[in-house]
């Protein structure tokens, strides 16, 4: 006897998100616009520039006062869970780049906007460890606008007064701007609803010169990025799994002489460094079953949700490869590279690509851990890559003594393919590339506060281990 499927799920999504997601929902309420006057919102919108201070939006956890909320954002270890906060991120982003492209057409009565997709997350940094019992306001603002993608700002931070939120937005801004403990930052571009193809979205208006140097901080950090996943110009090694092409003589050589360590291990054991472990005995992996209640107002699978588990195995891969709690210092990128539609079954796929020492006093080792994601589809027999995720943990507990000796030594993580080798040598290339952002930006102390003191485990993200 066959299934029958609905062709249309009706509960609405927002009912299964977060309280947080759930608010960022209402906002975005209305259906589908009429395609018709698709064509001319474009045209407005390009037409018509719009100040940041538009579309800059924030949101109060009310953790002192709410011990539900405080609840539903514990992780194992009572510290804040970061995989929940990681949805609020995307959702928060997606409603501010929303209020950006909105456009009113008088002449038919209605409020268009472009469907806006994901396109990356570059860098989310834990600089602090809140405790759960402080409110906490999570805001944001667009710095950067292209002719069809959009830079969104986002962080999250301390309220200076735990005590009643305040009422307007502008004010909880204002108190959370001293302390933010977390700094992000998403991609997103429009498309048309019609043909799927990038639509225009409105300029920003620069209003000050510090949005004027934000905006340009923004566009030399995506020329550099695209530099290096351009490979600086003719690639010899192929990318794969979603990464940039070796290029450069300095990757070559990288990657050659980690290849050379990895399969010399992975040939003779026991006559290679036993301080060293190969990329592939470091490997977890989960699948998962794409359910309704994680879909967005699009009808595809919520990018926050993805990002909040991918995190999770993430962490699990640090945890049984270090045997120690891992702290998240870094969510270091986020590239979404298809759709993942609901029923779709998502295989992930962890390893770590690479350990660093401490080194100064205090400093706690760390590791970089990578999570691919692929759509499978068994009916059609097909599969390909839907999310590659980057991450980097933290091990506080394996920190130097005082006599200056570590904790405990990581093992070395070597590759024992091509493929891997790129990868890891790419793991080395965004670690520079953070330091040239940091120098052109003036951040001296952003790399150390999030290696030493950010975030927290697989995703109880402010200040102590677990998923």
């Amino acid at each position: 006897m066959g299934v029958s499927w609905p062709s249309r799920i009706t509960t609405p999504p927002e009912a299964y998100k977060s309280p947080l997601t759930e608010a960022f929902w209402d906002l975005r309420s209305v259906d589908k616009q009429l395609q018709e006057v698709e064509e001319l919102a474009a045209k407005q919108r390009h037409a018509h520039p719009r100040p940041a201070s538009a579309s800059r939006k924030s949101i109060t956890y009310d953790f002192s006062r709410n011990s539900m909320l405080r609840s539903a954002y514990a992780n194992p270890w009572g510290f804040i869970r970061i995989s929940r906060v990681l949805e609020d991120l995307d959702a928060l982003a997606a409603t501010i780049a929303m209020e950006h492209c909105a456009t009113e057409c008088s002449a038919h009565g209605v409020t268009f906007w472009p469907m806006l997709v994901t396109a990356s997350v570059d860098r989310i940094e834990m600089k602090q460890q809140p405790m759960l019992e402080r409110d906490l306001v999570l805001s944001g603002h667009i710095v950067w606008t292209g002719r069809s993608s959009m830079q969104i700002l986002m962080h999250c931070a301390v309220a200076q007064d735990s005590t009643p939120a305040a009422e307007d937005a502008a004010a909880t801004a204002a108190a959370a701007a001293p302390s933010p403990w977390l700094e992000a930052r998403f991609t997103f571009v429009a498309r048309s609803r019609d043909t799927g193809r990038s639509t225009p979205i409105p300029p920003l208006l620069i209003e000050t010169p510090k949005e004027d140097e934000a905006f340009r901080h923004a566009q030399r950090a995506m020329d550099r990025k695209k530099l290096l996943r351009s490979g600086g110009g003719g690639a010899t090694l192929a990318g794969a799994n979603g990464t940039a092409p070796v290029s450069s003589p300095e990757a070559e050589a990288a990657a050659a002489a980690l290849l050379r360590e990895g399969r010399l291990l992975k040939a003779m054991p026991c006559l290679a460094d036993p301080r060293s472990v190969l990329v592939g005995d470091t490997a977890q992996s989960s699948v998962i079953v794409c359910m309704p209640q994680e879909r967005n107002t699009a009808n595809r699978i919520f990018g926050g949700f993805l990002m909040g588990r991918a995190l999770e195995l993430g962490f699990a891969t640090a945890y049984t490869t270090v045997g120690a709690v891992p702290f998240t210092a870094v969510v270091d990128e986020v590239v979404f590279h298809q759709p993942v539609d609901v029923g779709d079954i998502l295989k992930l796929d962890s390893c770590v690509l690479q350990t660093r020492a401490g080194g100064a006093l205090g400093r706690s080792p760390r590791a970089s851990v990578e999570v691919l994601a692929h759509v499978l589809r068994p009916d059609k027999r097909t599969m390909h890559l839907s999310n590659r995720f980057d991450f980097t943990f933290k091990f506080p507990e394996l920190a130097r003594r005082d006599d200056g000796e570590p904790q405990r030594e990581l093992q070395r993580v070597l590759p024992s393919d091509v493929d891997e080798a790129q990868r890891v040598v790419q793991v080395m290339q965004r670690q520079a590339l953070h330091r040239e952002e940091q120098a052109d930006s003036g951040d001296s102390s952003s790399s150390t506060s999030a290696s030493s003191n950010g975030g927290v485990d697989g995703s109880g993200g402010s200040g102590s281990g677990g998923r």
